[in-house]
């Protein structure tokens, strides 16, 4: 099974630097021409980076949550399970393999669930595609990068297009509300 660039990468970022007993807080690196350098900056020293206003994401995000709490009841893929405390968590998964995101449908009375979960996972995708831009200078396929190339790859989009990442919406509720 193929694994993800962020499985890859994050370990063996952590590797090459250990992390100190009390972390600071994570560095918030903001679009511009210094992010890319705050941000092998920050995986290199902390293993974290806060990427703050992505465009559209707080939309995106906010749409696909609405719609999934009209429609979390009604979609047949739902698994429920019950937690020690008593909530219910209920989860929908689904998977993206290379750039193909699998289809969610939806049965009626999910509104526009559909449409809003694929923009937010498409939005999610144009950001992952360019952190791994911005990270791509620390890989390279001589092994000469201060990270190794992994799998046999030549770049970390390489890695990315022949990955599967594994994609789960939850919603939580307490037993007696079901």
């Amino acid at each position: 099974m193929p694994i993800s660039a962020p499985a890859l990468l994050l370990p063996l970022l952590a590797a090459a630097r250990a992390l100190p007993a009390e972390p600071a807080a994570p560095a918030q690196c903001v679009r511009g021409d210094q992010e890319a350098r705050c941000v092998q900056r920050a995986l290199g020293r902390d293993g974290i980076v806060v990427l703050p206003a992505v465009p559209g994401l707080e939309a995106t995000h906010a749409a696909a949550m609405r719609s999934w709490a009209a429609c979390v009841r009604l979609h047949p893929d739902v698994r429920a399970a019950v937690l020690d405390d008593g909530t219910v968590r209920l989860t929908l998964a689904t998977r993206t393999l290379g750039d193909a995101a699998a289809p969610l449908t939806s049965p009626p009375g999910c509104g526009r669930f559909d449409e809003h979960a694929r923009e937010l996972r498409a939005n999610v995708a144009r950001e992952s595609r360019r952190l791994l831009g911005l990270l791509e200078p620390l890989v390279s396929a001589d092994g000469g990068g201060r990270i190794a190339s992994a799998a046999g790859r030549a770049s970390l989009r390489a890695i990315d297009a022949a990955s599967e990442s594994l994609e789960h919406i939850h919603g939580y509720a307490h037993a007696n509300a079901t």
